[in-house]
């Protein structure tokens, strides 16, 4: 990205970064931009280019434990949620987690799992979910564990939606079975 960013500043054009997952292109390269190939630009112009890197990265370094904080920060939010949940009495949890926050809520929800009574149902919704990213990935089992727990709990009821538009979800394919966990229709 550095290099891009520097021949693009030597053009005097302007980037606008977007990521975007798609399985038939090299981690780290350009699916797409919004010119055409070999289109008149000039300085000043404005593209759009979309970027696969940062959240590769991210879920490799996920997998192979490089970010300890992670852990720590699903730890505070399950605490959080209990402690809200116990003190209000509420009678169900709703977790929402939307593209990157879908494969951050699932360490959560498993958590609460081990927290809370079991007879507390909790709502999962993930919207545009791309948990394949991190699920797939081989040395993320201890995610797949976690994965298994939330959708194996008879008090989840976890309902997902995306979109066959959205290029940087997985639409239209259930995170759990594509991860390579067999799963029965709760």
């Amino acid at each position: 990205k550095e290099d891009a960013d520097k021949a693009f500043n030597d053009a005097k054009l302007v980037p606008t970064y977007s990521e975007e997952f798609n399985d038939t292109v090299e981690k780290g390269k350009i699916i797409s931009t919004s010119v055409e190939k070999g289109a008149q630009l000039h300085w000043g112009d404005k593209l759009n280019v979309f970027w696969l890197l940062r959240i590769y990265d991210f879920t490799g370094k996920w997998a192979d434990s490089q970010i300890p904080e992670l852990e720590q920060r699903f730890e505070l939010f399950a605490n959080e949620i209990v402690k809200i949940s116990q003190e209000k009495n509420y009678d169900e949890i709703l977790i929402v987690g939307h593209s990157v926050g879908a494969i951050i809520a699932i360490p959560v929800v498993a958590k609460l799992l081990m927290k809370l009574d079991t007879r507390c149902p909790i709502t999962f919704l993930t919207l545009g979910e791309c948990i394949p990213l991190l699920s797939l990935l081989p040395k993320a089992q201890a995610y797949r564990d976690e994965l298994e727990a939330v959708a194996k709990a008879p008090n989840v009821f976890w309902y997902d939606i995306t979109s066959a538009i959205d290029g940087a979800c997985f639409p239209l394919k259930n995170p759990v079975t594509i991860s390579g966990i067999a799963i029965t229709d709760k």
